[in-house]
């Protein structure tokens, strides 16, 4: 697998590589998807754009109803199937395609928010599942022409979630169980997959 430590890395190994459109960026809460996929989007010279996968959470009411709000962030309180009927409207190149995104200081997903262009030579697809191989996430990963997945040490990754929960409003104690009980939960699932991406993205930290 191909190793990458800076951003410079992954502007040349892009670069280098076949002809490609779909770009996932994968890794556990807290590793940096987000940052990683922000930086390569001012680093890259090419028309592109970049959709978080979190925009596909489902809103908060539909997982109450579901019994799944305690456990917000595993695979099942995301619209997978959503996400796929978009990805494929992408692929046909016929019109703009309009995709959610997510909203943390309210905790839910805003609808009409990225627009995707016929015209766009790449797109970042940042999220947690993309590359998980089961009855409901298996169609996402192929539609990834290329995928890194984000590999930075646990103690640092658990340090920052539980920073940004906290920033987001949960006490110190309720952001720590949390982490513990839902972040690294859905950590396992997510590090299951590293074997499945292209190359791996492990950053100068």
């Amino acid at each position: 697998m191909t190793a990458l430590h800076t951003v410079d890395d992954i502007v040349q190994w892009l670069a280098e590589s076949p002809p490609h459109r779909v770009l996932g960026i994968i890794g556990p809460p807290g590793s940096g998807k987000s940052t990683l996929a922000k930086d390569l989007s001012s680093a890259l010279t090419i028309q592109h754009t970049v959709v978080p996968m979190d925009g596909f959470h489902y809103p908060q009411d539909t997982l109450r109803a579901l019994g799944r709000r305690e456990r917000m962030g595993a695979s099942d309180t995301f619209d997978a199937a959503g996400l796929s009927e978009l990805l494929t409207e992408v692929g046909r190149r016929e019109k703009d395609v309009v995709f959610p995104e997510f909203d943390r200081t309210i905790e839910e997903p805003v609808p009409g928010s990225i627009v995707v262009s016929p015209d766009d030579e790449l797109i970042i697809l940042e999220g947690n599942y993309l590359l998980v191989n089961d009855d409901t996430w298996s169609s996402i990963g192929a539609f990834l022409d290329l995928s890194i997945y984000v590999d930075i040490p646990e103690d640092v990754r658990v340090a920052r979630l539980i920073d940004r929960h906290v920033t987001f409003g949960k006490n110190p104690t309720d952001a720590t169980e949390w982490v513990h009980r839902v972040d690294q939960a859905n950590a396992r699932v997510i590090e299951a997959t590293k074997d499945a991406a292209t190359a791996l993205y492990q950053p100068i930290l």
